[in-house]
């Protein structure tokens, strides 16, 4: 029970940072909306990506590749998916 709450808080951090960053890119440097989703969709997916690596599951210690690979096949599909969307 302990590891779903410490995704669901990593969750929550990583959508902040999505939602942050693709404000910044947005409202601060004035850019397509579309490059600001992209922008805080790619943030959002490596803060996810790293702290569940080292915080939630604790795999730090196994080979990233493999996995950085089984996560880059589902994300980039949401990637591709969040963006024709906001589109």
């Amino acid at each position: 029970m302990f590891t779903f709450i410490k995704a669901q808080a990593v969750s929550l951090t990583a959508s902040f940072i999505d939602f942050l960053i693709t404000v910044l890119v947005v409202e601060l440097l004035h850019c397509w909306y579309v490059w600001g989703a992209i922008a805080g969709t790619v943030a959002g997916g490596v803060a996810y990506f790293s702290l569940g690596r080292v915080w939630v599951f604790a795999a730090a210690e196994k080979k990233m590749l493999p996995q950085m690979f089984r996560y880059l096949l589902v994300w980039v599909g949401y990637l591709l998916l969040n963006a024709s969307c906001v589109f």
